[in-house]
């Protein structure tokens, strides 16, 4: 054979399987057009120079990581599920007198095709959604200027490299996988089938055990700088019970059902229940995969969404007042004349001025072998502020650490300090938590050489601090805002920080953390869209020779249709059910994981969970009524 006649059987193949390969290129396309949108917006120079820019570039490196990621899972998946519908295909090449070597040679065109093909018009794609892309960003991060729409070559290079690697490899996996077939495992491989699962109780209990285990550690994970560990088990957990779930706790219920003969001996049950339950096993898998995929497409939605419609409440979380500057004095003078001369220049007033003096640093004050950030604050400070008259020994100290407590003493510097008082308030509140989380210890001392014998511990930090309102027009307060950042800049102090100017930053870091959860869950759901297609098509070709048998010993068409309608709709409405569950639960755990960027709004992360579901399920149903169309052609392929 020549190599014409290997190139047109390839192409044959392609075309003969284009209902089933269609719907995997058409995903491929959505993933390799985004990652090179992703991969041009790491290289797009204009992002470097707005305020917050380089933390979307960092976000979009994560989000190439992910996207990588997420494809070498794709691929992998739906390629066994391509090449077990065609080992039967590929099994009669070999009874008709091909060789193994003819078959890879046939394999290697039609990947060889396919793949070009793929990553060509995938990057074609990327390039005209380019520039769309970055309009939407720029609208999302509220900047008037669209970046360069033109990808850099590097970015389409790197896009295309990497699913050439992908395809090459699940080539050679494909190839090795026919070869160590025989002609007849291929030709009826897809013929075989399941024994009737057994119900495993112990697996149930297990599942059941840690399900409960998972959502005791979601729900209790109320600290996430603590915590982290706990988060990550308890996603772990439920993952492996949505395993589980779906494999041995359906199991359960399908024999117990069947056990009920009162439902089990009825007609428009008894085919339902023994048509799941023979292969249920291998469903469970599929629709496990399914159910996880629901789920990270909605707390990712649920996540970027929160934040990017919370900022305002993490900007008033973040400041006590609209602008705090900290300093270490040497440009104090300049400075309270550059804010007298830059609010008369832009007609704004300086109101609730609130000036104190201390330092920062980390100590174990309770001995317990964590470090905390404490804030000294000299006593004359404390008592003007709240117009006390606190007075305090040379040894004593006022502590506040809100609903913490402490002992009787506190270490400082290696001595031990005895507490005099627990405040039950303090009279500044500060973005120290914006900064480091909100685990500070606040103390008030009498002795000003403590404010100063660690104050190198922390680099940068400063030992006076000024903080105010501002009255006036917004524009005129935010220019004032951005003056004053500017002047802050050019005299090397870099201690200042304003509502506006953090508004307008925490806009771009958040709405590119948007952006890039807008494009994973459109991959996530194209992937979930997926598996839905090909669960239906598997599910249709496996129900195919049971229903015609059903037909001829009597069961009428309305009772098969009845039966194919409610199979679908339970197989594959109970994974979105339980993802739903795992996303209820998860609410807890997202608004204390977001409480590390000072969101502390559950009504705004409540409303976001929320109208994310419902998309999905709107989104989802929609993907469901065109798949289910697939799975009738098979089974019923004579239905008018």
């Amino acid at each position: 054979m020549n190599k014409t006649m290997f190139l047109r059987l390839a192409s044959s193949n392609l075309r003969r399987n284009r209902s089933m390969l269609l719907p995997y290129y058409m995903s491929c396309l959505i993933v390799i057009a985004l990652l090179c949108v992703v991969n041009a917006l790491v290289e797009a120079p204009g992002l470097k120079n707005i305020s917050g820019g380089n933390f979307t570039i960092d976000v979009m490196k994560l989000g190439q990581r992910l996207f990588a990621l997420m494809a070498v899972l794709f691929l992998y998946y739906t390629n066994i599920f391509i090449m077990r519908r065609r080992q039967k295909e590929l099994g009669l090449y070999h009874i008709l007198g091909l060789e193994k070597r003819h078959i890879y040679k046939v394999m290697k065109y039609e990947n060889l095709i396919s793949s070009t093909a793929v990553i060509f018009i995938g990057l074609l794609l990327g390039m005209a959604l380019n520039p769309i892309m970055f309009f939407v960003l720029s609208k999302i991060i509220g900047q008037a200027t669209i970046f360069s729409v033109a990808v850099p070559p590097i970015a389409l290079l790197k896009t295309g490299l990497l699913f050439a690697v992908l395809f090459f490899i699940l080539h050679r996996y494909n190839i090795r996988q026919v070869r160590r077939a025989n002609p007849l495992e291929l030709l009826h491989a897809s013929s075989f089938g399941q024994k009737e699962p057994k119900a495993n109780t112990i697996l149930v209990i297990l599942g059941a055990g840690i399900l409960a285990v998972g959502y005791f550690l979601a729900l209790t994970a109320t600290n996430p700088n603590e915590n982290f560990t706990r988060i990550i088990a308890a996603i772990l957990c439920v993952a492996a019970a949505t395993y589980l779930l779906f494999i041995a706790v359906s199991i359960a219920v399908l024999k117990f059902l069947k056990s009920q003969d009162n439902i089990y001996y009825r007609s428009k049950n008894f085919n339902l229940i023994s048509g799941m339950l023979y292969r249920m096993k291998q469903n469970g898998v599929g629709l496990a995969n399914i159910c996880i995929l629901c789920t990270a497409t909605l707390f990712v939605m649920t996540t970027t969404v929160s934040l990017y419609l919370g900022i305002e409440n993490v900007i008033q979380n973040s400041f006590n007042h609209e602008v705090y500057i900290s300093e270490n004095g040497t440009n104090h003078d300049a400075l309270q004349n550059f804010l007298a001369e830059t609010s008369e220049r832009y007609s704004v007033s300086l109101e609730n001025e609130t000036l104190y003096s201390g330092s920062k640093t980390k100590e174990d004050l309770d001995q317990n072998g964590t470090e905390e950030f404490v804030f000294l604050m000299p006593l004359k400070d404390y008592n003007r502020l709240t117009a006390r008259n606190v007075e305090l020994k040379e040894n004593e100290v006022l502590v506040f650490s809100g609903d913490e407590k402490t002992g009787d003493t506190v270490n400082l510097y290696g001595n031990l300090i005895n507490v005099k008082e627990q405040l039950g308030d303090f009279p500044i509140k500060n973005n120290f938590g914006h900064i480091y989380g909100n685990r500070w210890w606040y103390l008030v001392t009498s002795n000003d050489s403590e404010l100063t014998q660690d104050y190198d511990t922390i680099e940068g930090f400063a030992e006076f601090y000024l903080e105010f309102d501002l009255e006036g027009a917004e524009v005129d307060k935010k220019a004032f805002e951005y003056a004053l950042y500017e002047w802050d800049e050019q005299h090397g102090q870099r201690g200042v920080e304003a509502k506006a100017i953090e508004r307008d930053n925490s806009l771009v870091r958040f709405g590119g953390l948007l952006f890039l959860g807008i494009l994973i869950s459109v991959v996530l759901f194209a992937q979930t869209a997926l598996c839905v297609f090909y669960k239906q098509v598997s599910e249709g070709y496996d129900d195919k020779k049971r229903f015609e048998i059903l037909g001829k010993v009597g069961m009428s068409q309305k009772e098969i249709r009845q039966t194919i309608r409610k199979q679908t709709l339970i197989v594959f409405f109970s994974p979105l059910a339980v993802a739903v569950l795992h996303m209820l639960v998860a609410l807890s755990m997202i608004a204390n994981l977001l409480k590390i960027a000072f969101l502390d709004s559950p009504v705004v992360i409540a409303i976001s969970g929320l109208s994310c579901i419902v998309i999905f399920l709107l989104v989802y149903g929609v993907v469901f009524v065109l798949t289910e169309g697939a799975y009738k052609k098979i089974v019923y392929p004579n239905k008018k």
